[in-house]
C-alpha cells in the first residue's frame, strides 16, 4: 500500500512541475520590438530632404508627438502628399513608419545630426539632409 501511495505524490509532483513549466514559458515571453528611447532631443525631429534628380525631391517632417508628413515632387508634379505616424528606434538606427494601415520599416547610418543614409524598404540607398 505505501508504494502506491508513493507512486500517486510522484504522479502530482510531476503533473504540478509540469504546469509550472508550461507557465513559466508562456511569462517568459515578451514583444520583441525595443522600447523607443525616451528623455532626450531625438535629431530625427525636423525635416529632411532627398533629393533623387535634378527636379525630383522628397521631403519628410518627422515631429515630437510621432507624426509626420511627406511630400514628394517629381518633375514638376506631386507625387506623393500624405501622413504617417512613426516609432523611431536611435540605437538599432531605425525607423517604423505607419502608413494607412500597413508599416515599413527604414534603416540608416548616421553621418552626423543633419545627414544620414538611408537603406529604404526597397534596400535602395538614399542621402537625407536636414533642412
Amino acid at each position: 500500500m505505501k508504494k502506491f501511495l508513493n507512486l500517486k505524490y510522484a504522479h502530482t509532483f510531476v503533473l504540478v512541475l509540469l504546469c509550472s513549466l508550461i507557465s513559466f514559458t508562456f511569462t517568459a515571453c515578451s514583444n520583441d520590438e525595443p522600447e523607443p528611447e525616451t528623455g532626450k532631443k531625438d535629431f530625427l525631429v525636423g525635416t529632411w530632404k532627398y533629393q533623387f534628380y535634378d527636379d525630383g525631391f522628397v521631403y519628410y517632417t518627422f515631429n515630437e508627438n510621432g507624426t509626420g508628413t511627406v511630400f514628394e515632387k517629381d518633375g514638376g508634379y506631386i507625387d506623393q502628399d500624405d501622413t504617417f505616424t512613426y516609432i523611431h528606434y536611435p540605437i538599432e538606427q531605425r525607423i517604423k513608419i505607419f502608413w494607412d494601415g500597413d508599416y515599413e520599416n527604414i534603416s540608416y547610418e548616421k553621418i552626423s545630426n543633419t545627414r544620414i543614409i538611408v537603406y529604404n524598404f526597397s534596400d535602395e540607398v538614399e542621402i537625407w539632409e536636414k533642412q
